[in-house]
């Protein structure tokens, strides 16, 4: 296997072939550089091949060895994720420019600008069209589901469309916990790298009217009746109505109960509808006990809200105020990072048992040198109900964050989104046992979709949800729920080869925001309702114009300031017109 090659791929030389001088080519940034593309060679239990593209980390995490390198001269190593066992060799591993590398960095540097990372972009995309960097093949798969900086991941929001650009992604999507921050800069992103985007938000609802339905532990692990939920495909003409209407108002309560989690004091929650004081020391009043017993100082290591995880959060734009949108992930990094520093290693096991009022178990203890990895040890020792977590200071989210079902499905639709159920599939919880009686519920009360998560489910979990969305007349999505480095942005579990719904799905989404911009002409629409009647039957047309290449600027002209029920008819024509064999990837459709 060739070590270097001024084709700008280490292995393979019938790969992509980037035109890199030799004094260009800069190493591979050891696995801290996100986007550095992988190329494998896979082969399935059934002999079936392949050649797949993985980012850096993503490679390097399915390594049993953990280093790519010293395993890539074998060429083959083995991989297993849910049961799936397949081969796999390694083809080639992209080599960079230094421009290159430079670029990319501004992409992830937390101190940059929406116009810095755009102007990054677009140098990219220049490097790309001079053969520098190697263009993706494209390919039809999605990923709807791709958290940023706006609430917790590694990726800026324009740093996820560039990844999504390099991965071939078809479409891409943006959702974020609690804000619609960031979406713009996610969009104008994807633009620039001319990759399908659409934008959204995760939130958390409940199913209080249901007796039944209530007391189950949906898809939030320990947590009955507080379900996590998607607002998919909100227009991008009503991101600062959806943030005023619906966001604002969870992120007051959240940041109220995040602060008395962390600082102590009182949380005046609402809960079944009456006005409820829960009252706590949180994270520090831990802290002050645990310190006296290992000597340490308290004033150095206790949590200051606004000083250490505010800073944290979000900078919008070229904003410097953050926009302290703070997630669990936000605070239990803040608290790794005032262990880290005021605790000894050797001591750290020790401190974060009285800390939890548990032993640690092997495992957990191995993930304490790793930031990332002890802050989900923390997550789980300290924010879980008290029957996994003994000295655990989780505050219930309370109604004015978790809104029931039904009238977070209308808000939703009112401001031309698409409300959609996170399906978890997580063993812990009640909803396998409950499913189909969850997805009559969902229906019932205005969702219109589910959305899986591939690398937290099963085959057999994917294909149940998507025949009982089928069965209930529900879209069906698919997303990895991006939180961290290692996990990819394409799932094999779920191809759009094997669940065409993804495809239709994702696309008419894109269909879904593009004619929204006229006015009410979405999917939950009541034009299209009228329009089309069949719910299929307007899947199917949204996705065609999702699939499309986009409107000619006389289209655009004719298409404003038309009535909603006219844009569809003529749009549905101009399609029609192109007939059944047209390639819509290639088309902008004129009228």
């Amino acid at each position: 296997m060739a070590m270097l090659s001024a084709s700008g791929i280490k292995g393979s030389a019938d790969a992509y072939a980037p035109l890199l001088d030799p004094d260009e080519i800069a190493a591979t940034d050891d696995g801290r550089n996100l986007f550095t593309r992988v190329w494998l060679s896979r082969e399935g239990a059934c002999g079936v091949k392949s050649l797949v593209v993985a980012h850096f980390g993503y490679a390097r995490e399915l390594l049993s060895d953990g280093n790519i390198y010293g395993r890539m001269e074998a060429g083959q190593f083995s991989m297993q994720a849910g049961g799936d066992d397949f081969k796999a060799g390694v083809v080639g591993i992209e080599l960079k420019c230094n421009e290159h590398l430079e670029l990319e960095a501004v992409l992830l540097d937390r101190d940059s600008t929406m116009s810095g990372r755009m102007e990054s972009l677009r140098k990219l995309m220049g490097l790309v069209r001079s053969g520098k960097i190697a263009p993706p093949a494209g390919i039809q798969e999605s990923n709807n589901h791709i958290h940023t900086w706006a609430s917790f991941s590694p990726y800026s929001p324009a740093a996820a469309a560039w990844a999504s650009y390099l991965n071939g992604l078809e479409v891409t999507g943006k959702i974020d916990h609690d804000t619609v921050a960031g979406n713009f800069e996610f969009l104008e992103a994807a633009r620039i790298c001319d990759t399908k985007a659409t934008s959204g938000m995760e939130l958390r609802t409940n199913a209080s009217d249901d007796n039944f339905l209530k007391n189950l532990v949906w898809n939030y692990p320990g947590m009955p009746n507080v379900i996590y939920f998607l607002a998919h495909a909100i227009p991008g003409n009503r991101h600062r109505e959806f943030q005023r209407e619906i966001a604002d108002g969870i992120m007051e309560a959240k940041d109220s109960r995040n602060r008395v989690m962390m600082e102590g004091g009182a949380f005046f929650g609402l809960y079944g509808g009456r006005k409820q004081v829960i009252r706590s020391d949180g994270v520090n009043g831990l802290l002050g006990e645990v310190c006296l017993q290992f000597r340490v100082d308290y004033e150095k290591i206790k949590i200051g809200y606004d000083r250490d995880i505010v800073p944290l959060t979000f900078r919008e734009g070229d904003n410097k105020r953050n926009t302290g949108n703070a997630t669990d992930r936000h605070l239990m990094i803040a608290l790794a990072r005032k262990i880290n520093a005021s605790v000894p290693g050797e001591r750290k096991a020790d401190f974060v048992e009285a800390l939890f009022g548990r032993a640690l178990t092997e495992k957990e203890k191995t993930k304490l040198s790793n930031e990332e990895d002890f802050k989900d040890v923390l997550r789980d020792g300290l924010l879980k109900p008290k029957d996994k977590a003994p000295n655990s200071v989780l505050i219930k989210p309370d109604e004015r964050e978790c809104s029931s079902i039904r009238e977070v499905s209308a808000k939703i639709k009112k401001l031309g989104g698409i409300p959609v159920y996170a399906y978890l599939g997580d063993k812990t919880c009640d909803e396998d046992n409950n499913l189909e009686e969850i997805v009559k519920y969902l229906a019932k009360n205005g969702v219109e979709g589910i959305a899986i998560m591939p690398h937290r489910n099963t085959p057999e979990q994917i294909r149940r949800v998507s025949e009982l969305a089928e069965k209930y007349d529900l879209l069906i999505i698919s997303g990895v729920d991006i939180n961290r480095a290692e996990q990819p942005l394409i799932h094999h579990r779920a191809t759009a080869a094997e669940y065409p719904g993804f495809r239709v799905a994702a696309n008419a989404m894109i269909g879904h925001e593009r004619l929204s911009l006229f006015g009410d002409c979405g999917f939950c629409s009541g034009a299209i309702g009228d329009f089309m009647p069949k719910k299929r039957e307007r899947l199917a047309f949204l996705s065609e114009v999702g699939r499309l290449k986009g409107f000619t600027g006389g289209t655009l002209d004719i298409l404003r300031g038309k009535k909603p029920e006219d844009v569809l008819k003529l749009v549905s024509e101009g399609i029609k017109a192109l007939g059944n064999g047209a390639k819509l990837e290639d088309i902008e459709l004129g009228l």
